[in-house]
C-alpha cells in the first residue's frame, strides 16, 4: 500500500513539475548528489536519498532551465528514464544500474564498470587489476593489462583506462574496444568524462599529483589539445556546454565561476563563488549552457542558476 501510494505521489510530481511551463526554479535534488551530463541538448542530474534511498532524475534544457524531474524508490524503476550509455551506483543495493537495468556482478567483475554511449558494450575492470572486459551482447573478451584501475568507454568504440604502477605513476590510456590496441596514452594522474565524442581529461582533485593542464583528445583522429586558457588553479573543474562552445571552470583564488568560449579562449563572463559552493561536488556538477549565458551550480546541497 505504502509503495502504490509513493508511486501516485511520483506521478504527481512528475505531472506538475514535468509541464516546463510553469517550474521556473532549479529541481531540489536528493541528499547525495551523484553527477550531472549532457545527453545531446538536454542536461541531468542525478541524486538519491541517503536516509530513504529515493533515487531522482531531473533534466535542464539547453538553456539549463528546468524540463522534468522523477522518482522512485529504486534506480531499476528508472532505468527507462536514465540516459542511454549511462551507469548509476546504487547507494543503497550496492550495484550498477544502467538503462539496460540491474547489472548482475560476477566474481569476475572489479570495481569500476562503463557502457558506451550507444548502450551496446559493457567493459569493466578485472578485480586484481590485471586487465579488463569487454561485453557485447553476451560475448566476453579479456584483455591482459597491468595496474588497471579505473575505465570510461568514450564513445562506441574506445575506452579510457587508468593505471596506476608500482613506481606510484598514472597513465591515461585509449584503448580500442574491439581490437584491445592502445592507440595512445598521457602520463598523470587526471579524472575523465565525456564531451560529445572527445574525452576531456582533467587535473585530479582526489589524487592532487601536481598536474596543471587539462587536455582534449579525440579517438577517431587521436589528436591532443591542451586546453590553455585556462590556469592551472581551474583546469581540475572545466566542465563544458553541450555543443562544446563553452566552457565553465571555479576559480577558487578569485572566488569566482567563470565562462569561457572555447574557439579563442576568451573570457565572456564570470559569477561569485559563494560560501556554500564545493570544489570536489561541482567538478561532477555545474555546466554552461549552449549559448555561455546561464550556469548551473550545486551550493549547500542545491542547485542554483544563474544568468548574465
Amino acid at each position: 500500500m505504502i509503495k502504490q501510494k509513493f508511486a501516485v505521489l511520483c506521478a504527481i510530481i512528475f505531472l506538475l513539475t514535468g509541464c516546463g511551463e510553469e517550474q521556473k526554479e532549479p529541481f531540489l535534488p536528493q541528499e547525495e548528489i551523484l553527477y550531472g551530463e549532457w545527453q545531446g541538448e538536454d542536461y541531468y542530474i542525478l541524486s538519491q536519498s541517503t536516509e530513504s534511498g529515493i533515487c531522482q532524475i531531473d533534466c535542464y534544457d539547453k538553456n539549463l532551465l528546468p524540463k522534468t524531474t522523477v522518482q522512485a524508490e529504486s534506480w531499476g524503476e528508472l532505468a527507462d528514464h536514465i540516459p542511454q550509455g549511462w551507469m548509476i551506483w546504487d547507494l543503497y543495493e550496492n550495484t550498477w544500474f544502467s538503462k539496460q537495468g540491474k547489472i548482475e556482478k560476477s566474481e569476475n567483475m572489479g570495481a569500476r564498470v562503463s557502457r558506451t554511449p550507444n548502450g551496446e558494450i559493457l567493459a569493466y575492470t578485472l578485480p586484481d587489476k590485471t586487465g579488463f572486459v569487454v561485453l557485447r551482447k553476451g560475448q566476453e573478451k579479456q584483455y591482459q593489462m597491468e595496474f588497471v584501475t579505473d575505465l570510461v568507454c568514450i564513445d562506441d568504440s574506445t575506452v579510457w583506462i587508468n593505471r596506476f604502477d608500482k613506481a606510484n605513476q598514472n597513465t591515461s590510456v585509449f584503448v580500442n574496444l574491439e581490437t584491445g590496441e592502445i592507440i595512445s596514452e598521457k602520463k598523470g594522474a587526471y579524472t575523465v568524462e565525456r564531451c560529445g565524442n572527445t574525452a576531456v581529461l582533467r587535473p585530479s582533485i582526489v589524487l592532487g599529483t601536481g598536474e596543471e593542464s587539462a587536455w582534449l583528445f579525440d579517438p577517431q583522429t587521436q589528436e591532443w589539445t591542451k586546453l590553455d586558457f585556462i590556469n592551472s588553479s581551474e583546469s581540475s573543474s572545466i566542465r563544458f556546454s553541450c555543443n562544446g562552445n563553452y566552457a565553465v571552470v571555479a576559480n577558487t583564488e578569485q572566488a569566482q565561476i567563470i565562462c569561457y568560449e572555447t574557439k579563442n579562449g576568451s573570457e565572456i563572463t564570470s559569477f561569485p563563488m559563494e560560501e556554500g559552493y564545493d570544489l570536489y561536488q561541482n567538478s561532477k556538477v555545474h555546466t554552461v549552457s549552449y549559448n555561455g549565458k546561464a550556469v548551473l551550480i550545486e551550493e549547500s546541497g542545491i542547485i542554483r542558476r544563474m544568468e548574465r
